[in-house]
């Protein structure tokens, strides 16, 4: 199956942050296999996956602190530089495959 975990353990040097408190919340496996990420409509419905992914990834319940909401965001920023690497590696590996396909 193709997915994509996206984990935040190790990756924000902020410090710690409610989010990293519990380990479900830092979390979340994004399914590709059933998209053709050849196409723009494909792509699309990856890129949604994967914010909704940040986003529970990075939430934090129920808090009205300034610090928190801060590292929150500091975390989405970090988060998605680093998925948008990976976001591109699996698109040129998919347009890779099917390229290969279409000569075999």
């Amino acid at each position: 199956m193709k997915t994509l975990a996206l984990a935040l353990a190790a990756m924000l040097a902020t410090g710690s942050t409610p989010a990293l408190a519990e380990p479900d919340l830092n979390r979340a496996i994004v399914s590709y296999e059933d998209l053709d990420l050849r196409s723009a409509e494909g792509q699309a419905t990856l890129d949604r996956r994967l914010e909704k992914a940040i986003a529970e990834v990075c939430r934090v319940p129920h808090s009205r602190s300034v610090r928190v909401a801060s590292e929150t965001q500091a975390c989405i920023a970090d988060l998605r530089d680093q998925v948008a690497k990976l976001r591109a590696r699996i698109i040129t590996e998919a347009q890779r495959h099917a390229a290969q396909d279409k000569r075999d």
